[in-house]
Formats: C-alpha cells, sequence, structure tokens
C-alpha cells in the first residue's frame, strides 16, 4: 500500500476518536502486549496497528516513550533540528552563506515575483531515509510471565542501541562535512568561542567533546586553572568558562584521531538537520532458530538521515592535540 505509512502515523488520533466512541480508555500498552503473546488484536485496531509484514506500528504516545529513553540515554538528538518528514528522499533548500543575514532593501515599485538570481543564492541539500534495526533477545520465561511488560522491555533496549546508532551518525556527518580547526588547548578554545562564533548565538551554544577531550582540561598550561574553564556543579550540566554548557561522550561514540580530542561547538540546532521517518516498527519473532530452551527476538526499526547546513560562524569543529599521556 504506497500510502500505508503516512495513514499509519495517524493512529494515536484515531484512538482518542476511538476512545470518544466507546467512551472508554484503550490501554494500547496492554494491548499490544497480549498481542506479543499471542492474542488478537480488536479488528479496528488490527487494522490500524499493524502493517501487511505483521509489524507493529507505535502510535505517537509510545514512540514518545523511546525518545524519552533516548533523551535520558544522552542522545544528540535533542540537540539536533528534527524533521519529520512523509518522503523517504527529498530536497531542503537553504540561502547561501555568502547571502546577505539582513533584509534586503525592494524598490517601492517592487509588485512582482521577480527575484535577482545575483542577489539570491540558493543551494539544496538531499536527504535519503535508511533503515536502522535493532535485535533484542528475550527468554522464554519473561516471555511467558503476563506481569512483565515486553513492550517496555523493548522500547529501553531499542532506545539505547538508536541512541549510539544516532549519536554515532551524527557526529561521522559533522567530521566528514566541516574542515577541522587546530587549536593548541582548550584555552584556545575560550578564543575561539569569543572569536569565531556568532555572537548572537551565544544562547544556542553547546560544546562536545569525547572523555579525552574532558580530561585536556586537567594539562592545562602554566596560566590555565581548570576551575577556571570548567564548572561541575552537583547538579545540572558542565559549563565551560561558567557561559557554554558542555556534554561530554564516549571516546567509542566520538573518537578522537591522530593524538587529537575533537570539539564541536556552535549552534547544533541550526546546523544539524536529523530527518526521521516518523515510525517505529516492531515485530516479535518467536524462537526464530528452533533451539531446544528457546528464546524470542525482537526487532524494531526506525528510519533516518543526517545532513549539515555548514556556516562558518555557526558551528565549528576543532580540534585539540592529546596531553598526558594518552
Amino acid at each position: 500500500m504506497k500510502f500505508f505509512g503516512r495513514f499509519h502515523s495517524q493512529n494515536t488520533n484515531f484512538l482518542r476518536r476511538l476512545n470518544k466512541m466507546t467512551k472508554q480508555t484503550i490501554d494500547t500498552r496492554s494491548i499490544i502486549n497480549s498481542h506479543f503473546r499471542g492474542k488478537e488484536l480488536p479488528g479496528e485496531i488490527r487494522n490500524l496497528l499493524t502493517t501487511d509484514d505483521k509489524n507493529i506500528l507505535l502510535p505517537e504516545d509510545l514512540r514518545s516513550d523511546i525518545e524519552r529513553a533516548k533523551k535520558h540515554n544522552k542522545s544528540m538528538s535533542q540537540y539536533v533540528d528534527v524533521i519529520s518528514v512523509s518522503a523517504r528522499s527529498g530536497i531542503y533548500s537553504t540561502e547561501d552563506e555568502a547571502n546577505h543575514e539582513e533584509l534586503h532593501l525592494i524598490d517601492s515599485d517592487f509588485d512582482g515575483p521577480e527575484i535577482n538570481e545575483q542577489a539570491l543564492k540558493m543551494k539544496g541539500v538531499r536527504w535519503e531515509i535508511e533503515k536502522y534495526g535493532s535485535f533484542t533477545p528475550i527468554s522464554e520465561s519473561l516471555y511467558r510471565d503476563t506481569a512483565f511488560d515486553l513492550l517496555k522491555f523493548f522500547e529501553n533496549a531499542h532506545a539505547e542501541k538508536a541512541t549510539k546508532t544516532e549519536n554515532k551518525l551524527i557526529f561521522k556527518t559533522i567530521r566528514t562535512s566541516l574542515t577541522p580547526k587546530q587549536l593548541g588547548s582548550v584555552v584556545d578554545l575560550k578564543t575561539s568561542l569569543n572569536m569565531d562564533l556568532n555572537p548572537a548565538l551565544e544562547n544556542e551554544v553547546l560544546i562536545v567533546t569525547n572523555q579525552d577531550g574532558l580530561e585536556q582540561f586537567n594539562h592545562l598550561t602554566a596560566d590555565g586553572d581548570p576551575v577556571k574553564y570548567l564548572q561541575v556543579e552537583n547538579e545540572g550540566p558542565k559549563r565551560f568558562f561558567d557561559i557554554y554548557r558542555l556534554e561530554v561522550y564516549s571516546n567509542d561514540d566520538l573518537p578522537s584521531k591522530e593524538g587529537k580530542a575533537p570539539f564541536i561547538y556552535g549552534s547544533f540546532k541550526r546546523t544539524v538537520k536529523l530527518f526521521s521517518y516518523p515510525e517505529v516498527r516492531v515485530l516479535l519473532a518467536k524462537n526464530p532458530f528452533g533451539l531446544e530452551r528457546p528464546f524470542h527476538v525482537f526487532r524494531g526499526v526506525e528510519e533516518l538521515d543526517v545532513k549539515i547546513i555548514p556556516k562558518t560562524t555557526q558551528l565549528i569543529y576543532a580540534e585539540i592535540p592529546l596531553k598526558g599521556g594518552n
């Protein structure tokens, strides 16, 4: 069915209408858990929540549970521009960086759609949605335990894997799209933040580094005091120079390269576009390998792509040489 996914993306609104019609709350989580354990879905709900290949399409409220779990796992998606799309490919149009960042003076006699090509330079970035899947085993004993929330088990496991995938994809796309700026130490980072970024973005600036990058605050030069540059509160995020939020990711998610720690800073929201097809599909394969001690496997599928809209004063990828024997 060509528009099958688009129809199902509206399933939460349908369930709300169904709630009003039946004058009772429909617990989709319990219904889906029962379905995983072999109970047939009610007709209207079956047509709404299942695909032609027997996958379950999670309603919006259950997808939100996964997004909250991703945020708990430090998903970078919370800091970038997430764009929901119904087409799996397309063009995102944007102005060229050479354009003026202000209003154009228009002649008072202007009354038509004519636009001077020299005054407005455009460029397009093409997105291509790709499918990413998680595979999560579950034991027969938990499967049979009706008090155990199968869907919550899937949501937590899938969110952890999806977070790692999204983070790696975002970092890889940034590093392949931006030319690295070479800094001598984290002291130079302060200068770059002051001089290289548009000051109007101060409230949006986020600094991202890895474990090696965080360690560099312990190896400052003689004029550097870690407490002066990095503030760590018992509650709340780390702060660089008491102004900018600093987030640290694992060396596995954001690896150092050639003896240099990565530092990415600026407005991620304006620069990084995560195109998301708004569906999460779930399939439970029962004893797929025919073992004597059976276990079952959840498969979850999301579809996304990441693109960069580069602008030199908006987001910077820098590298700092590792000190301290790393």
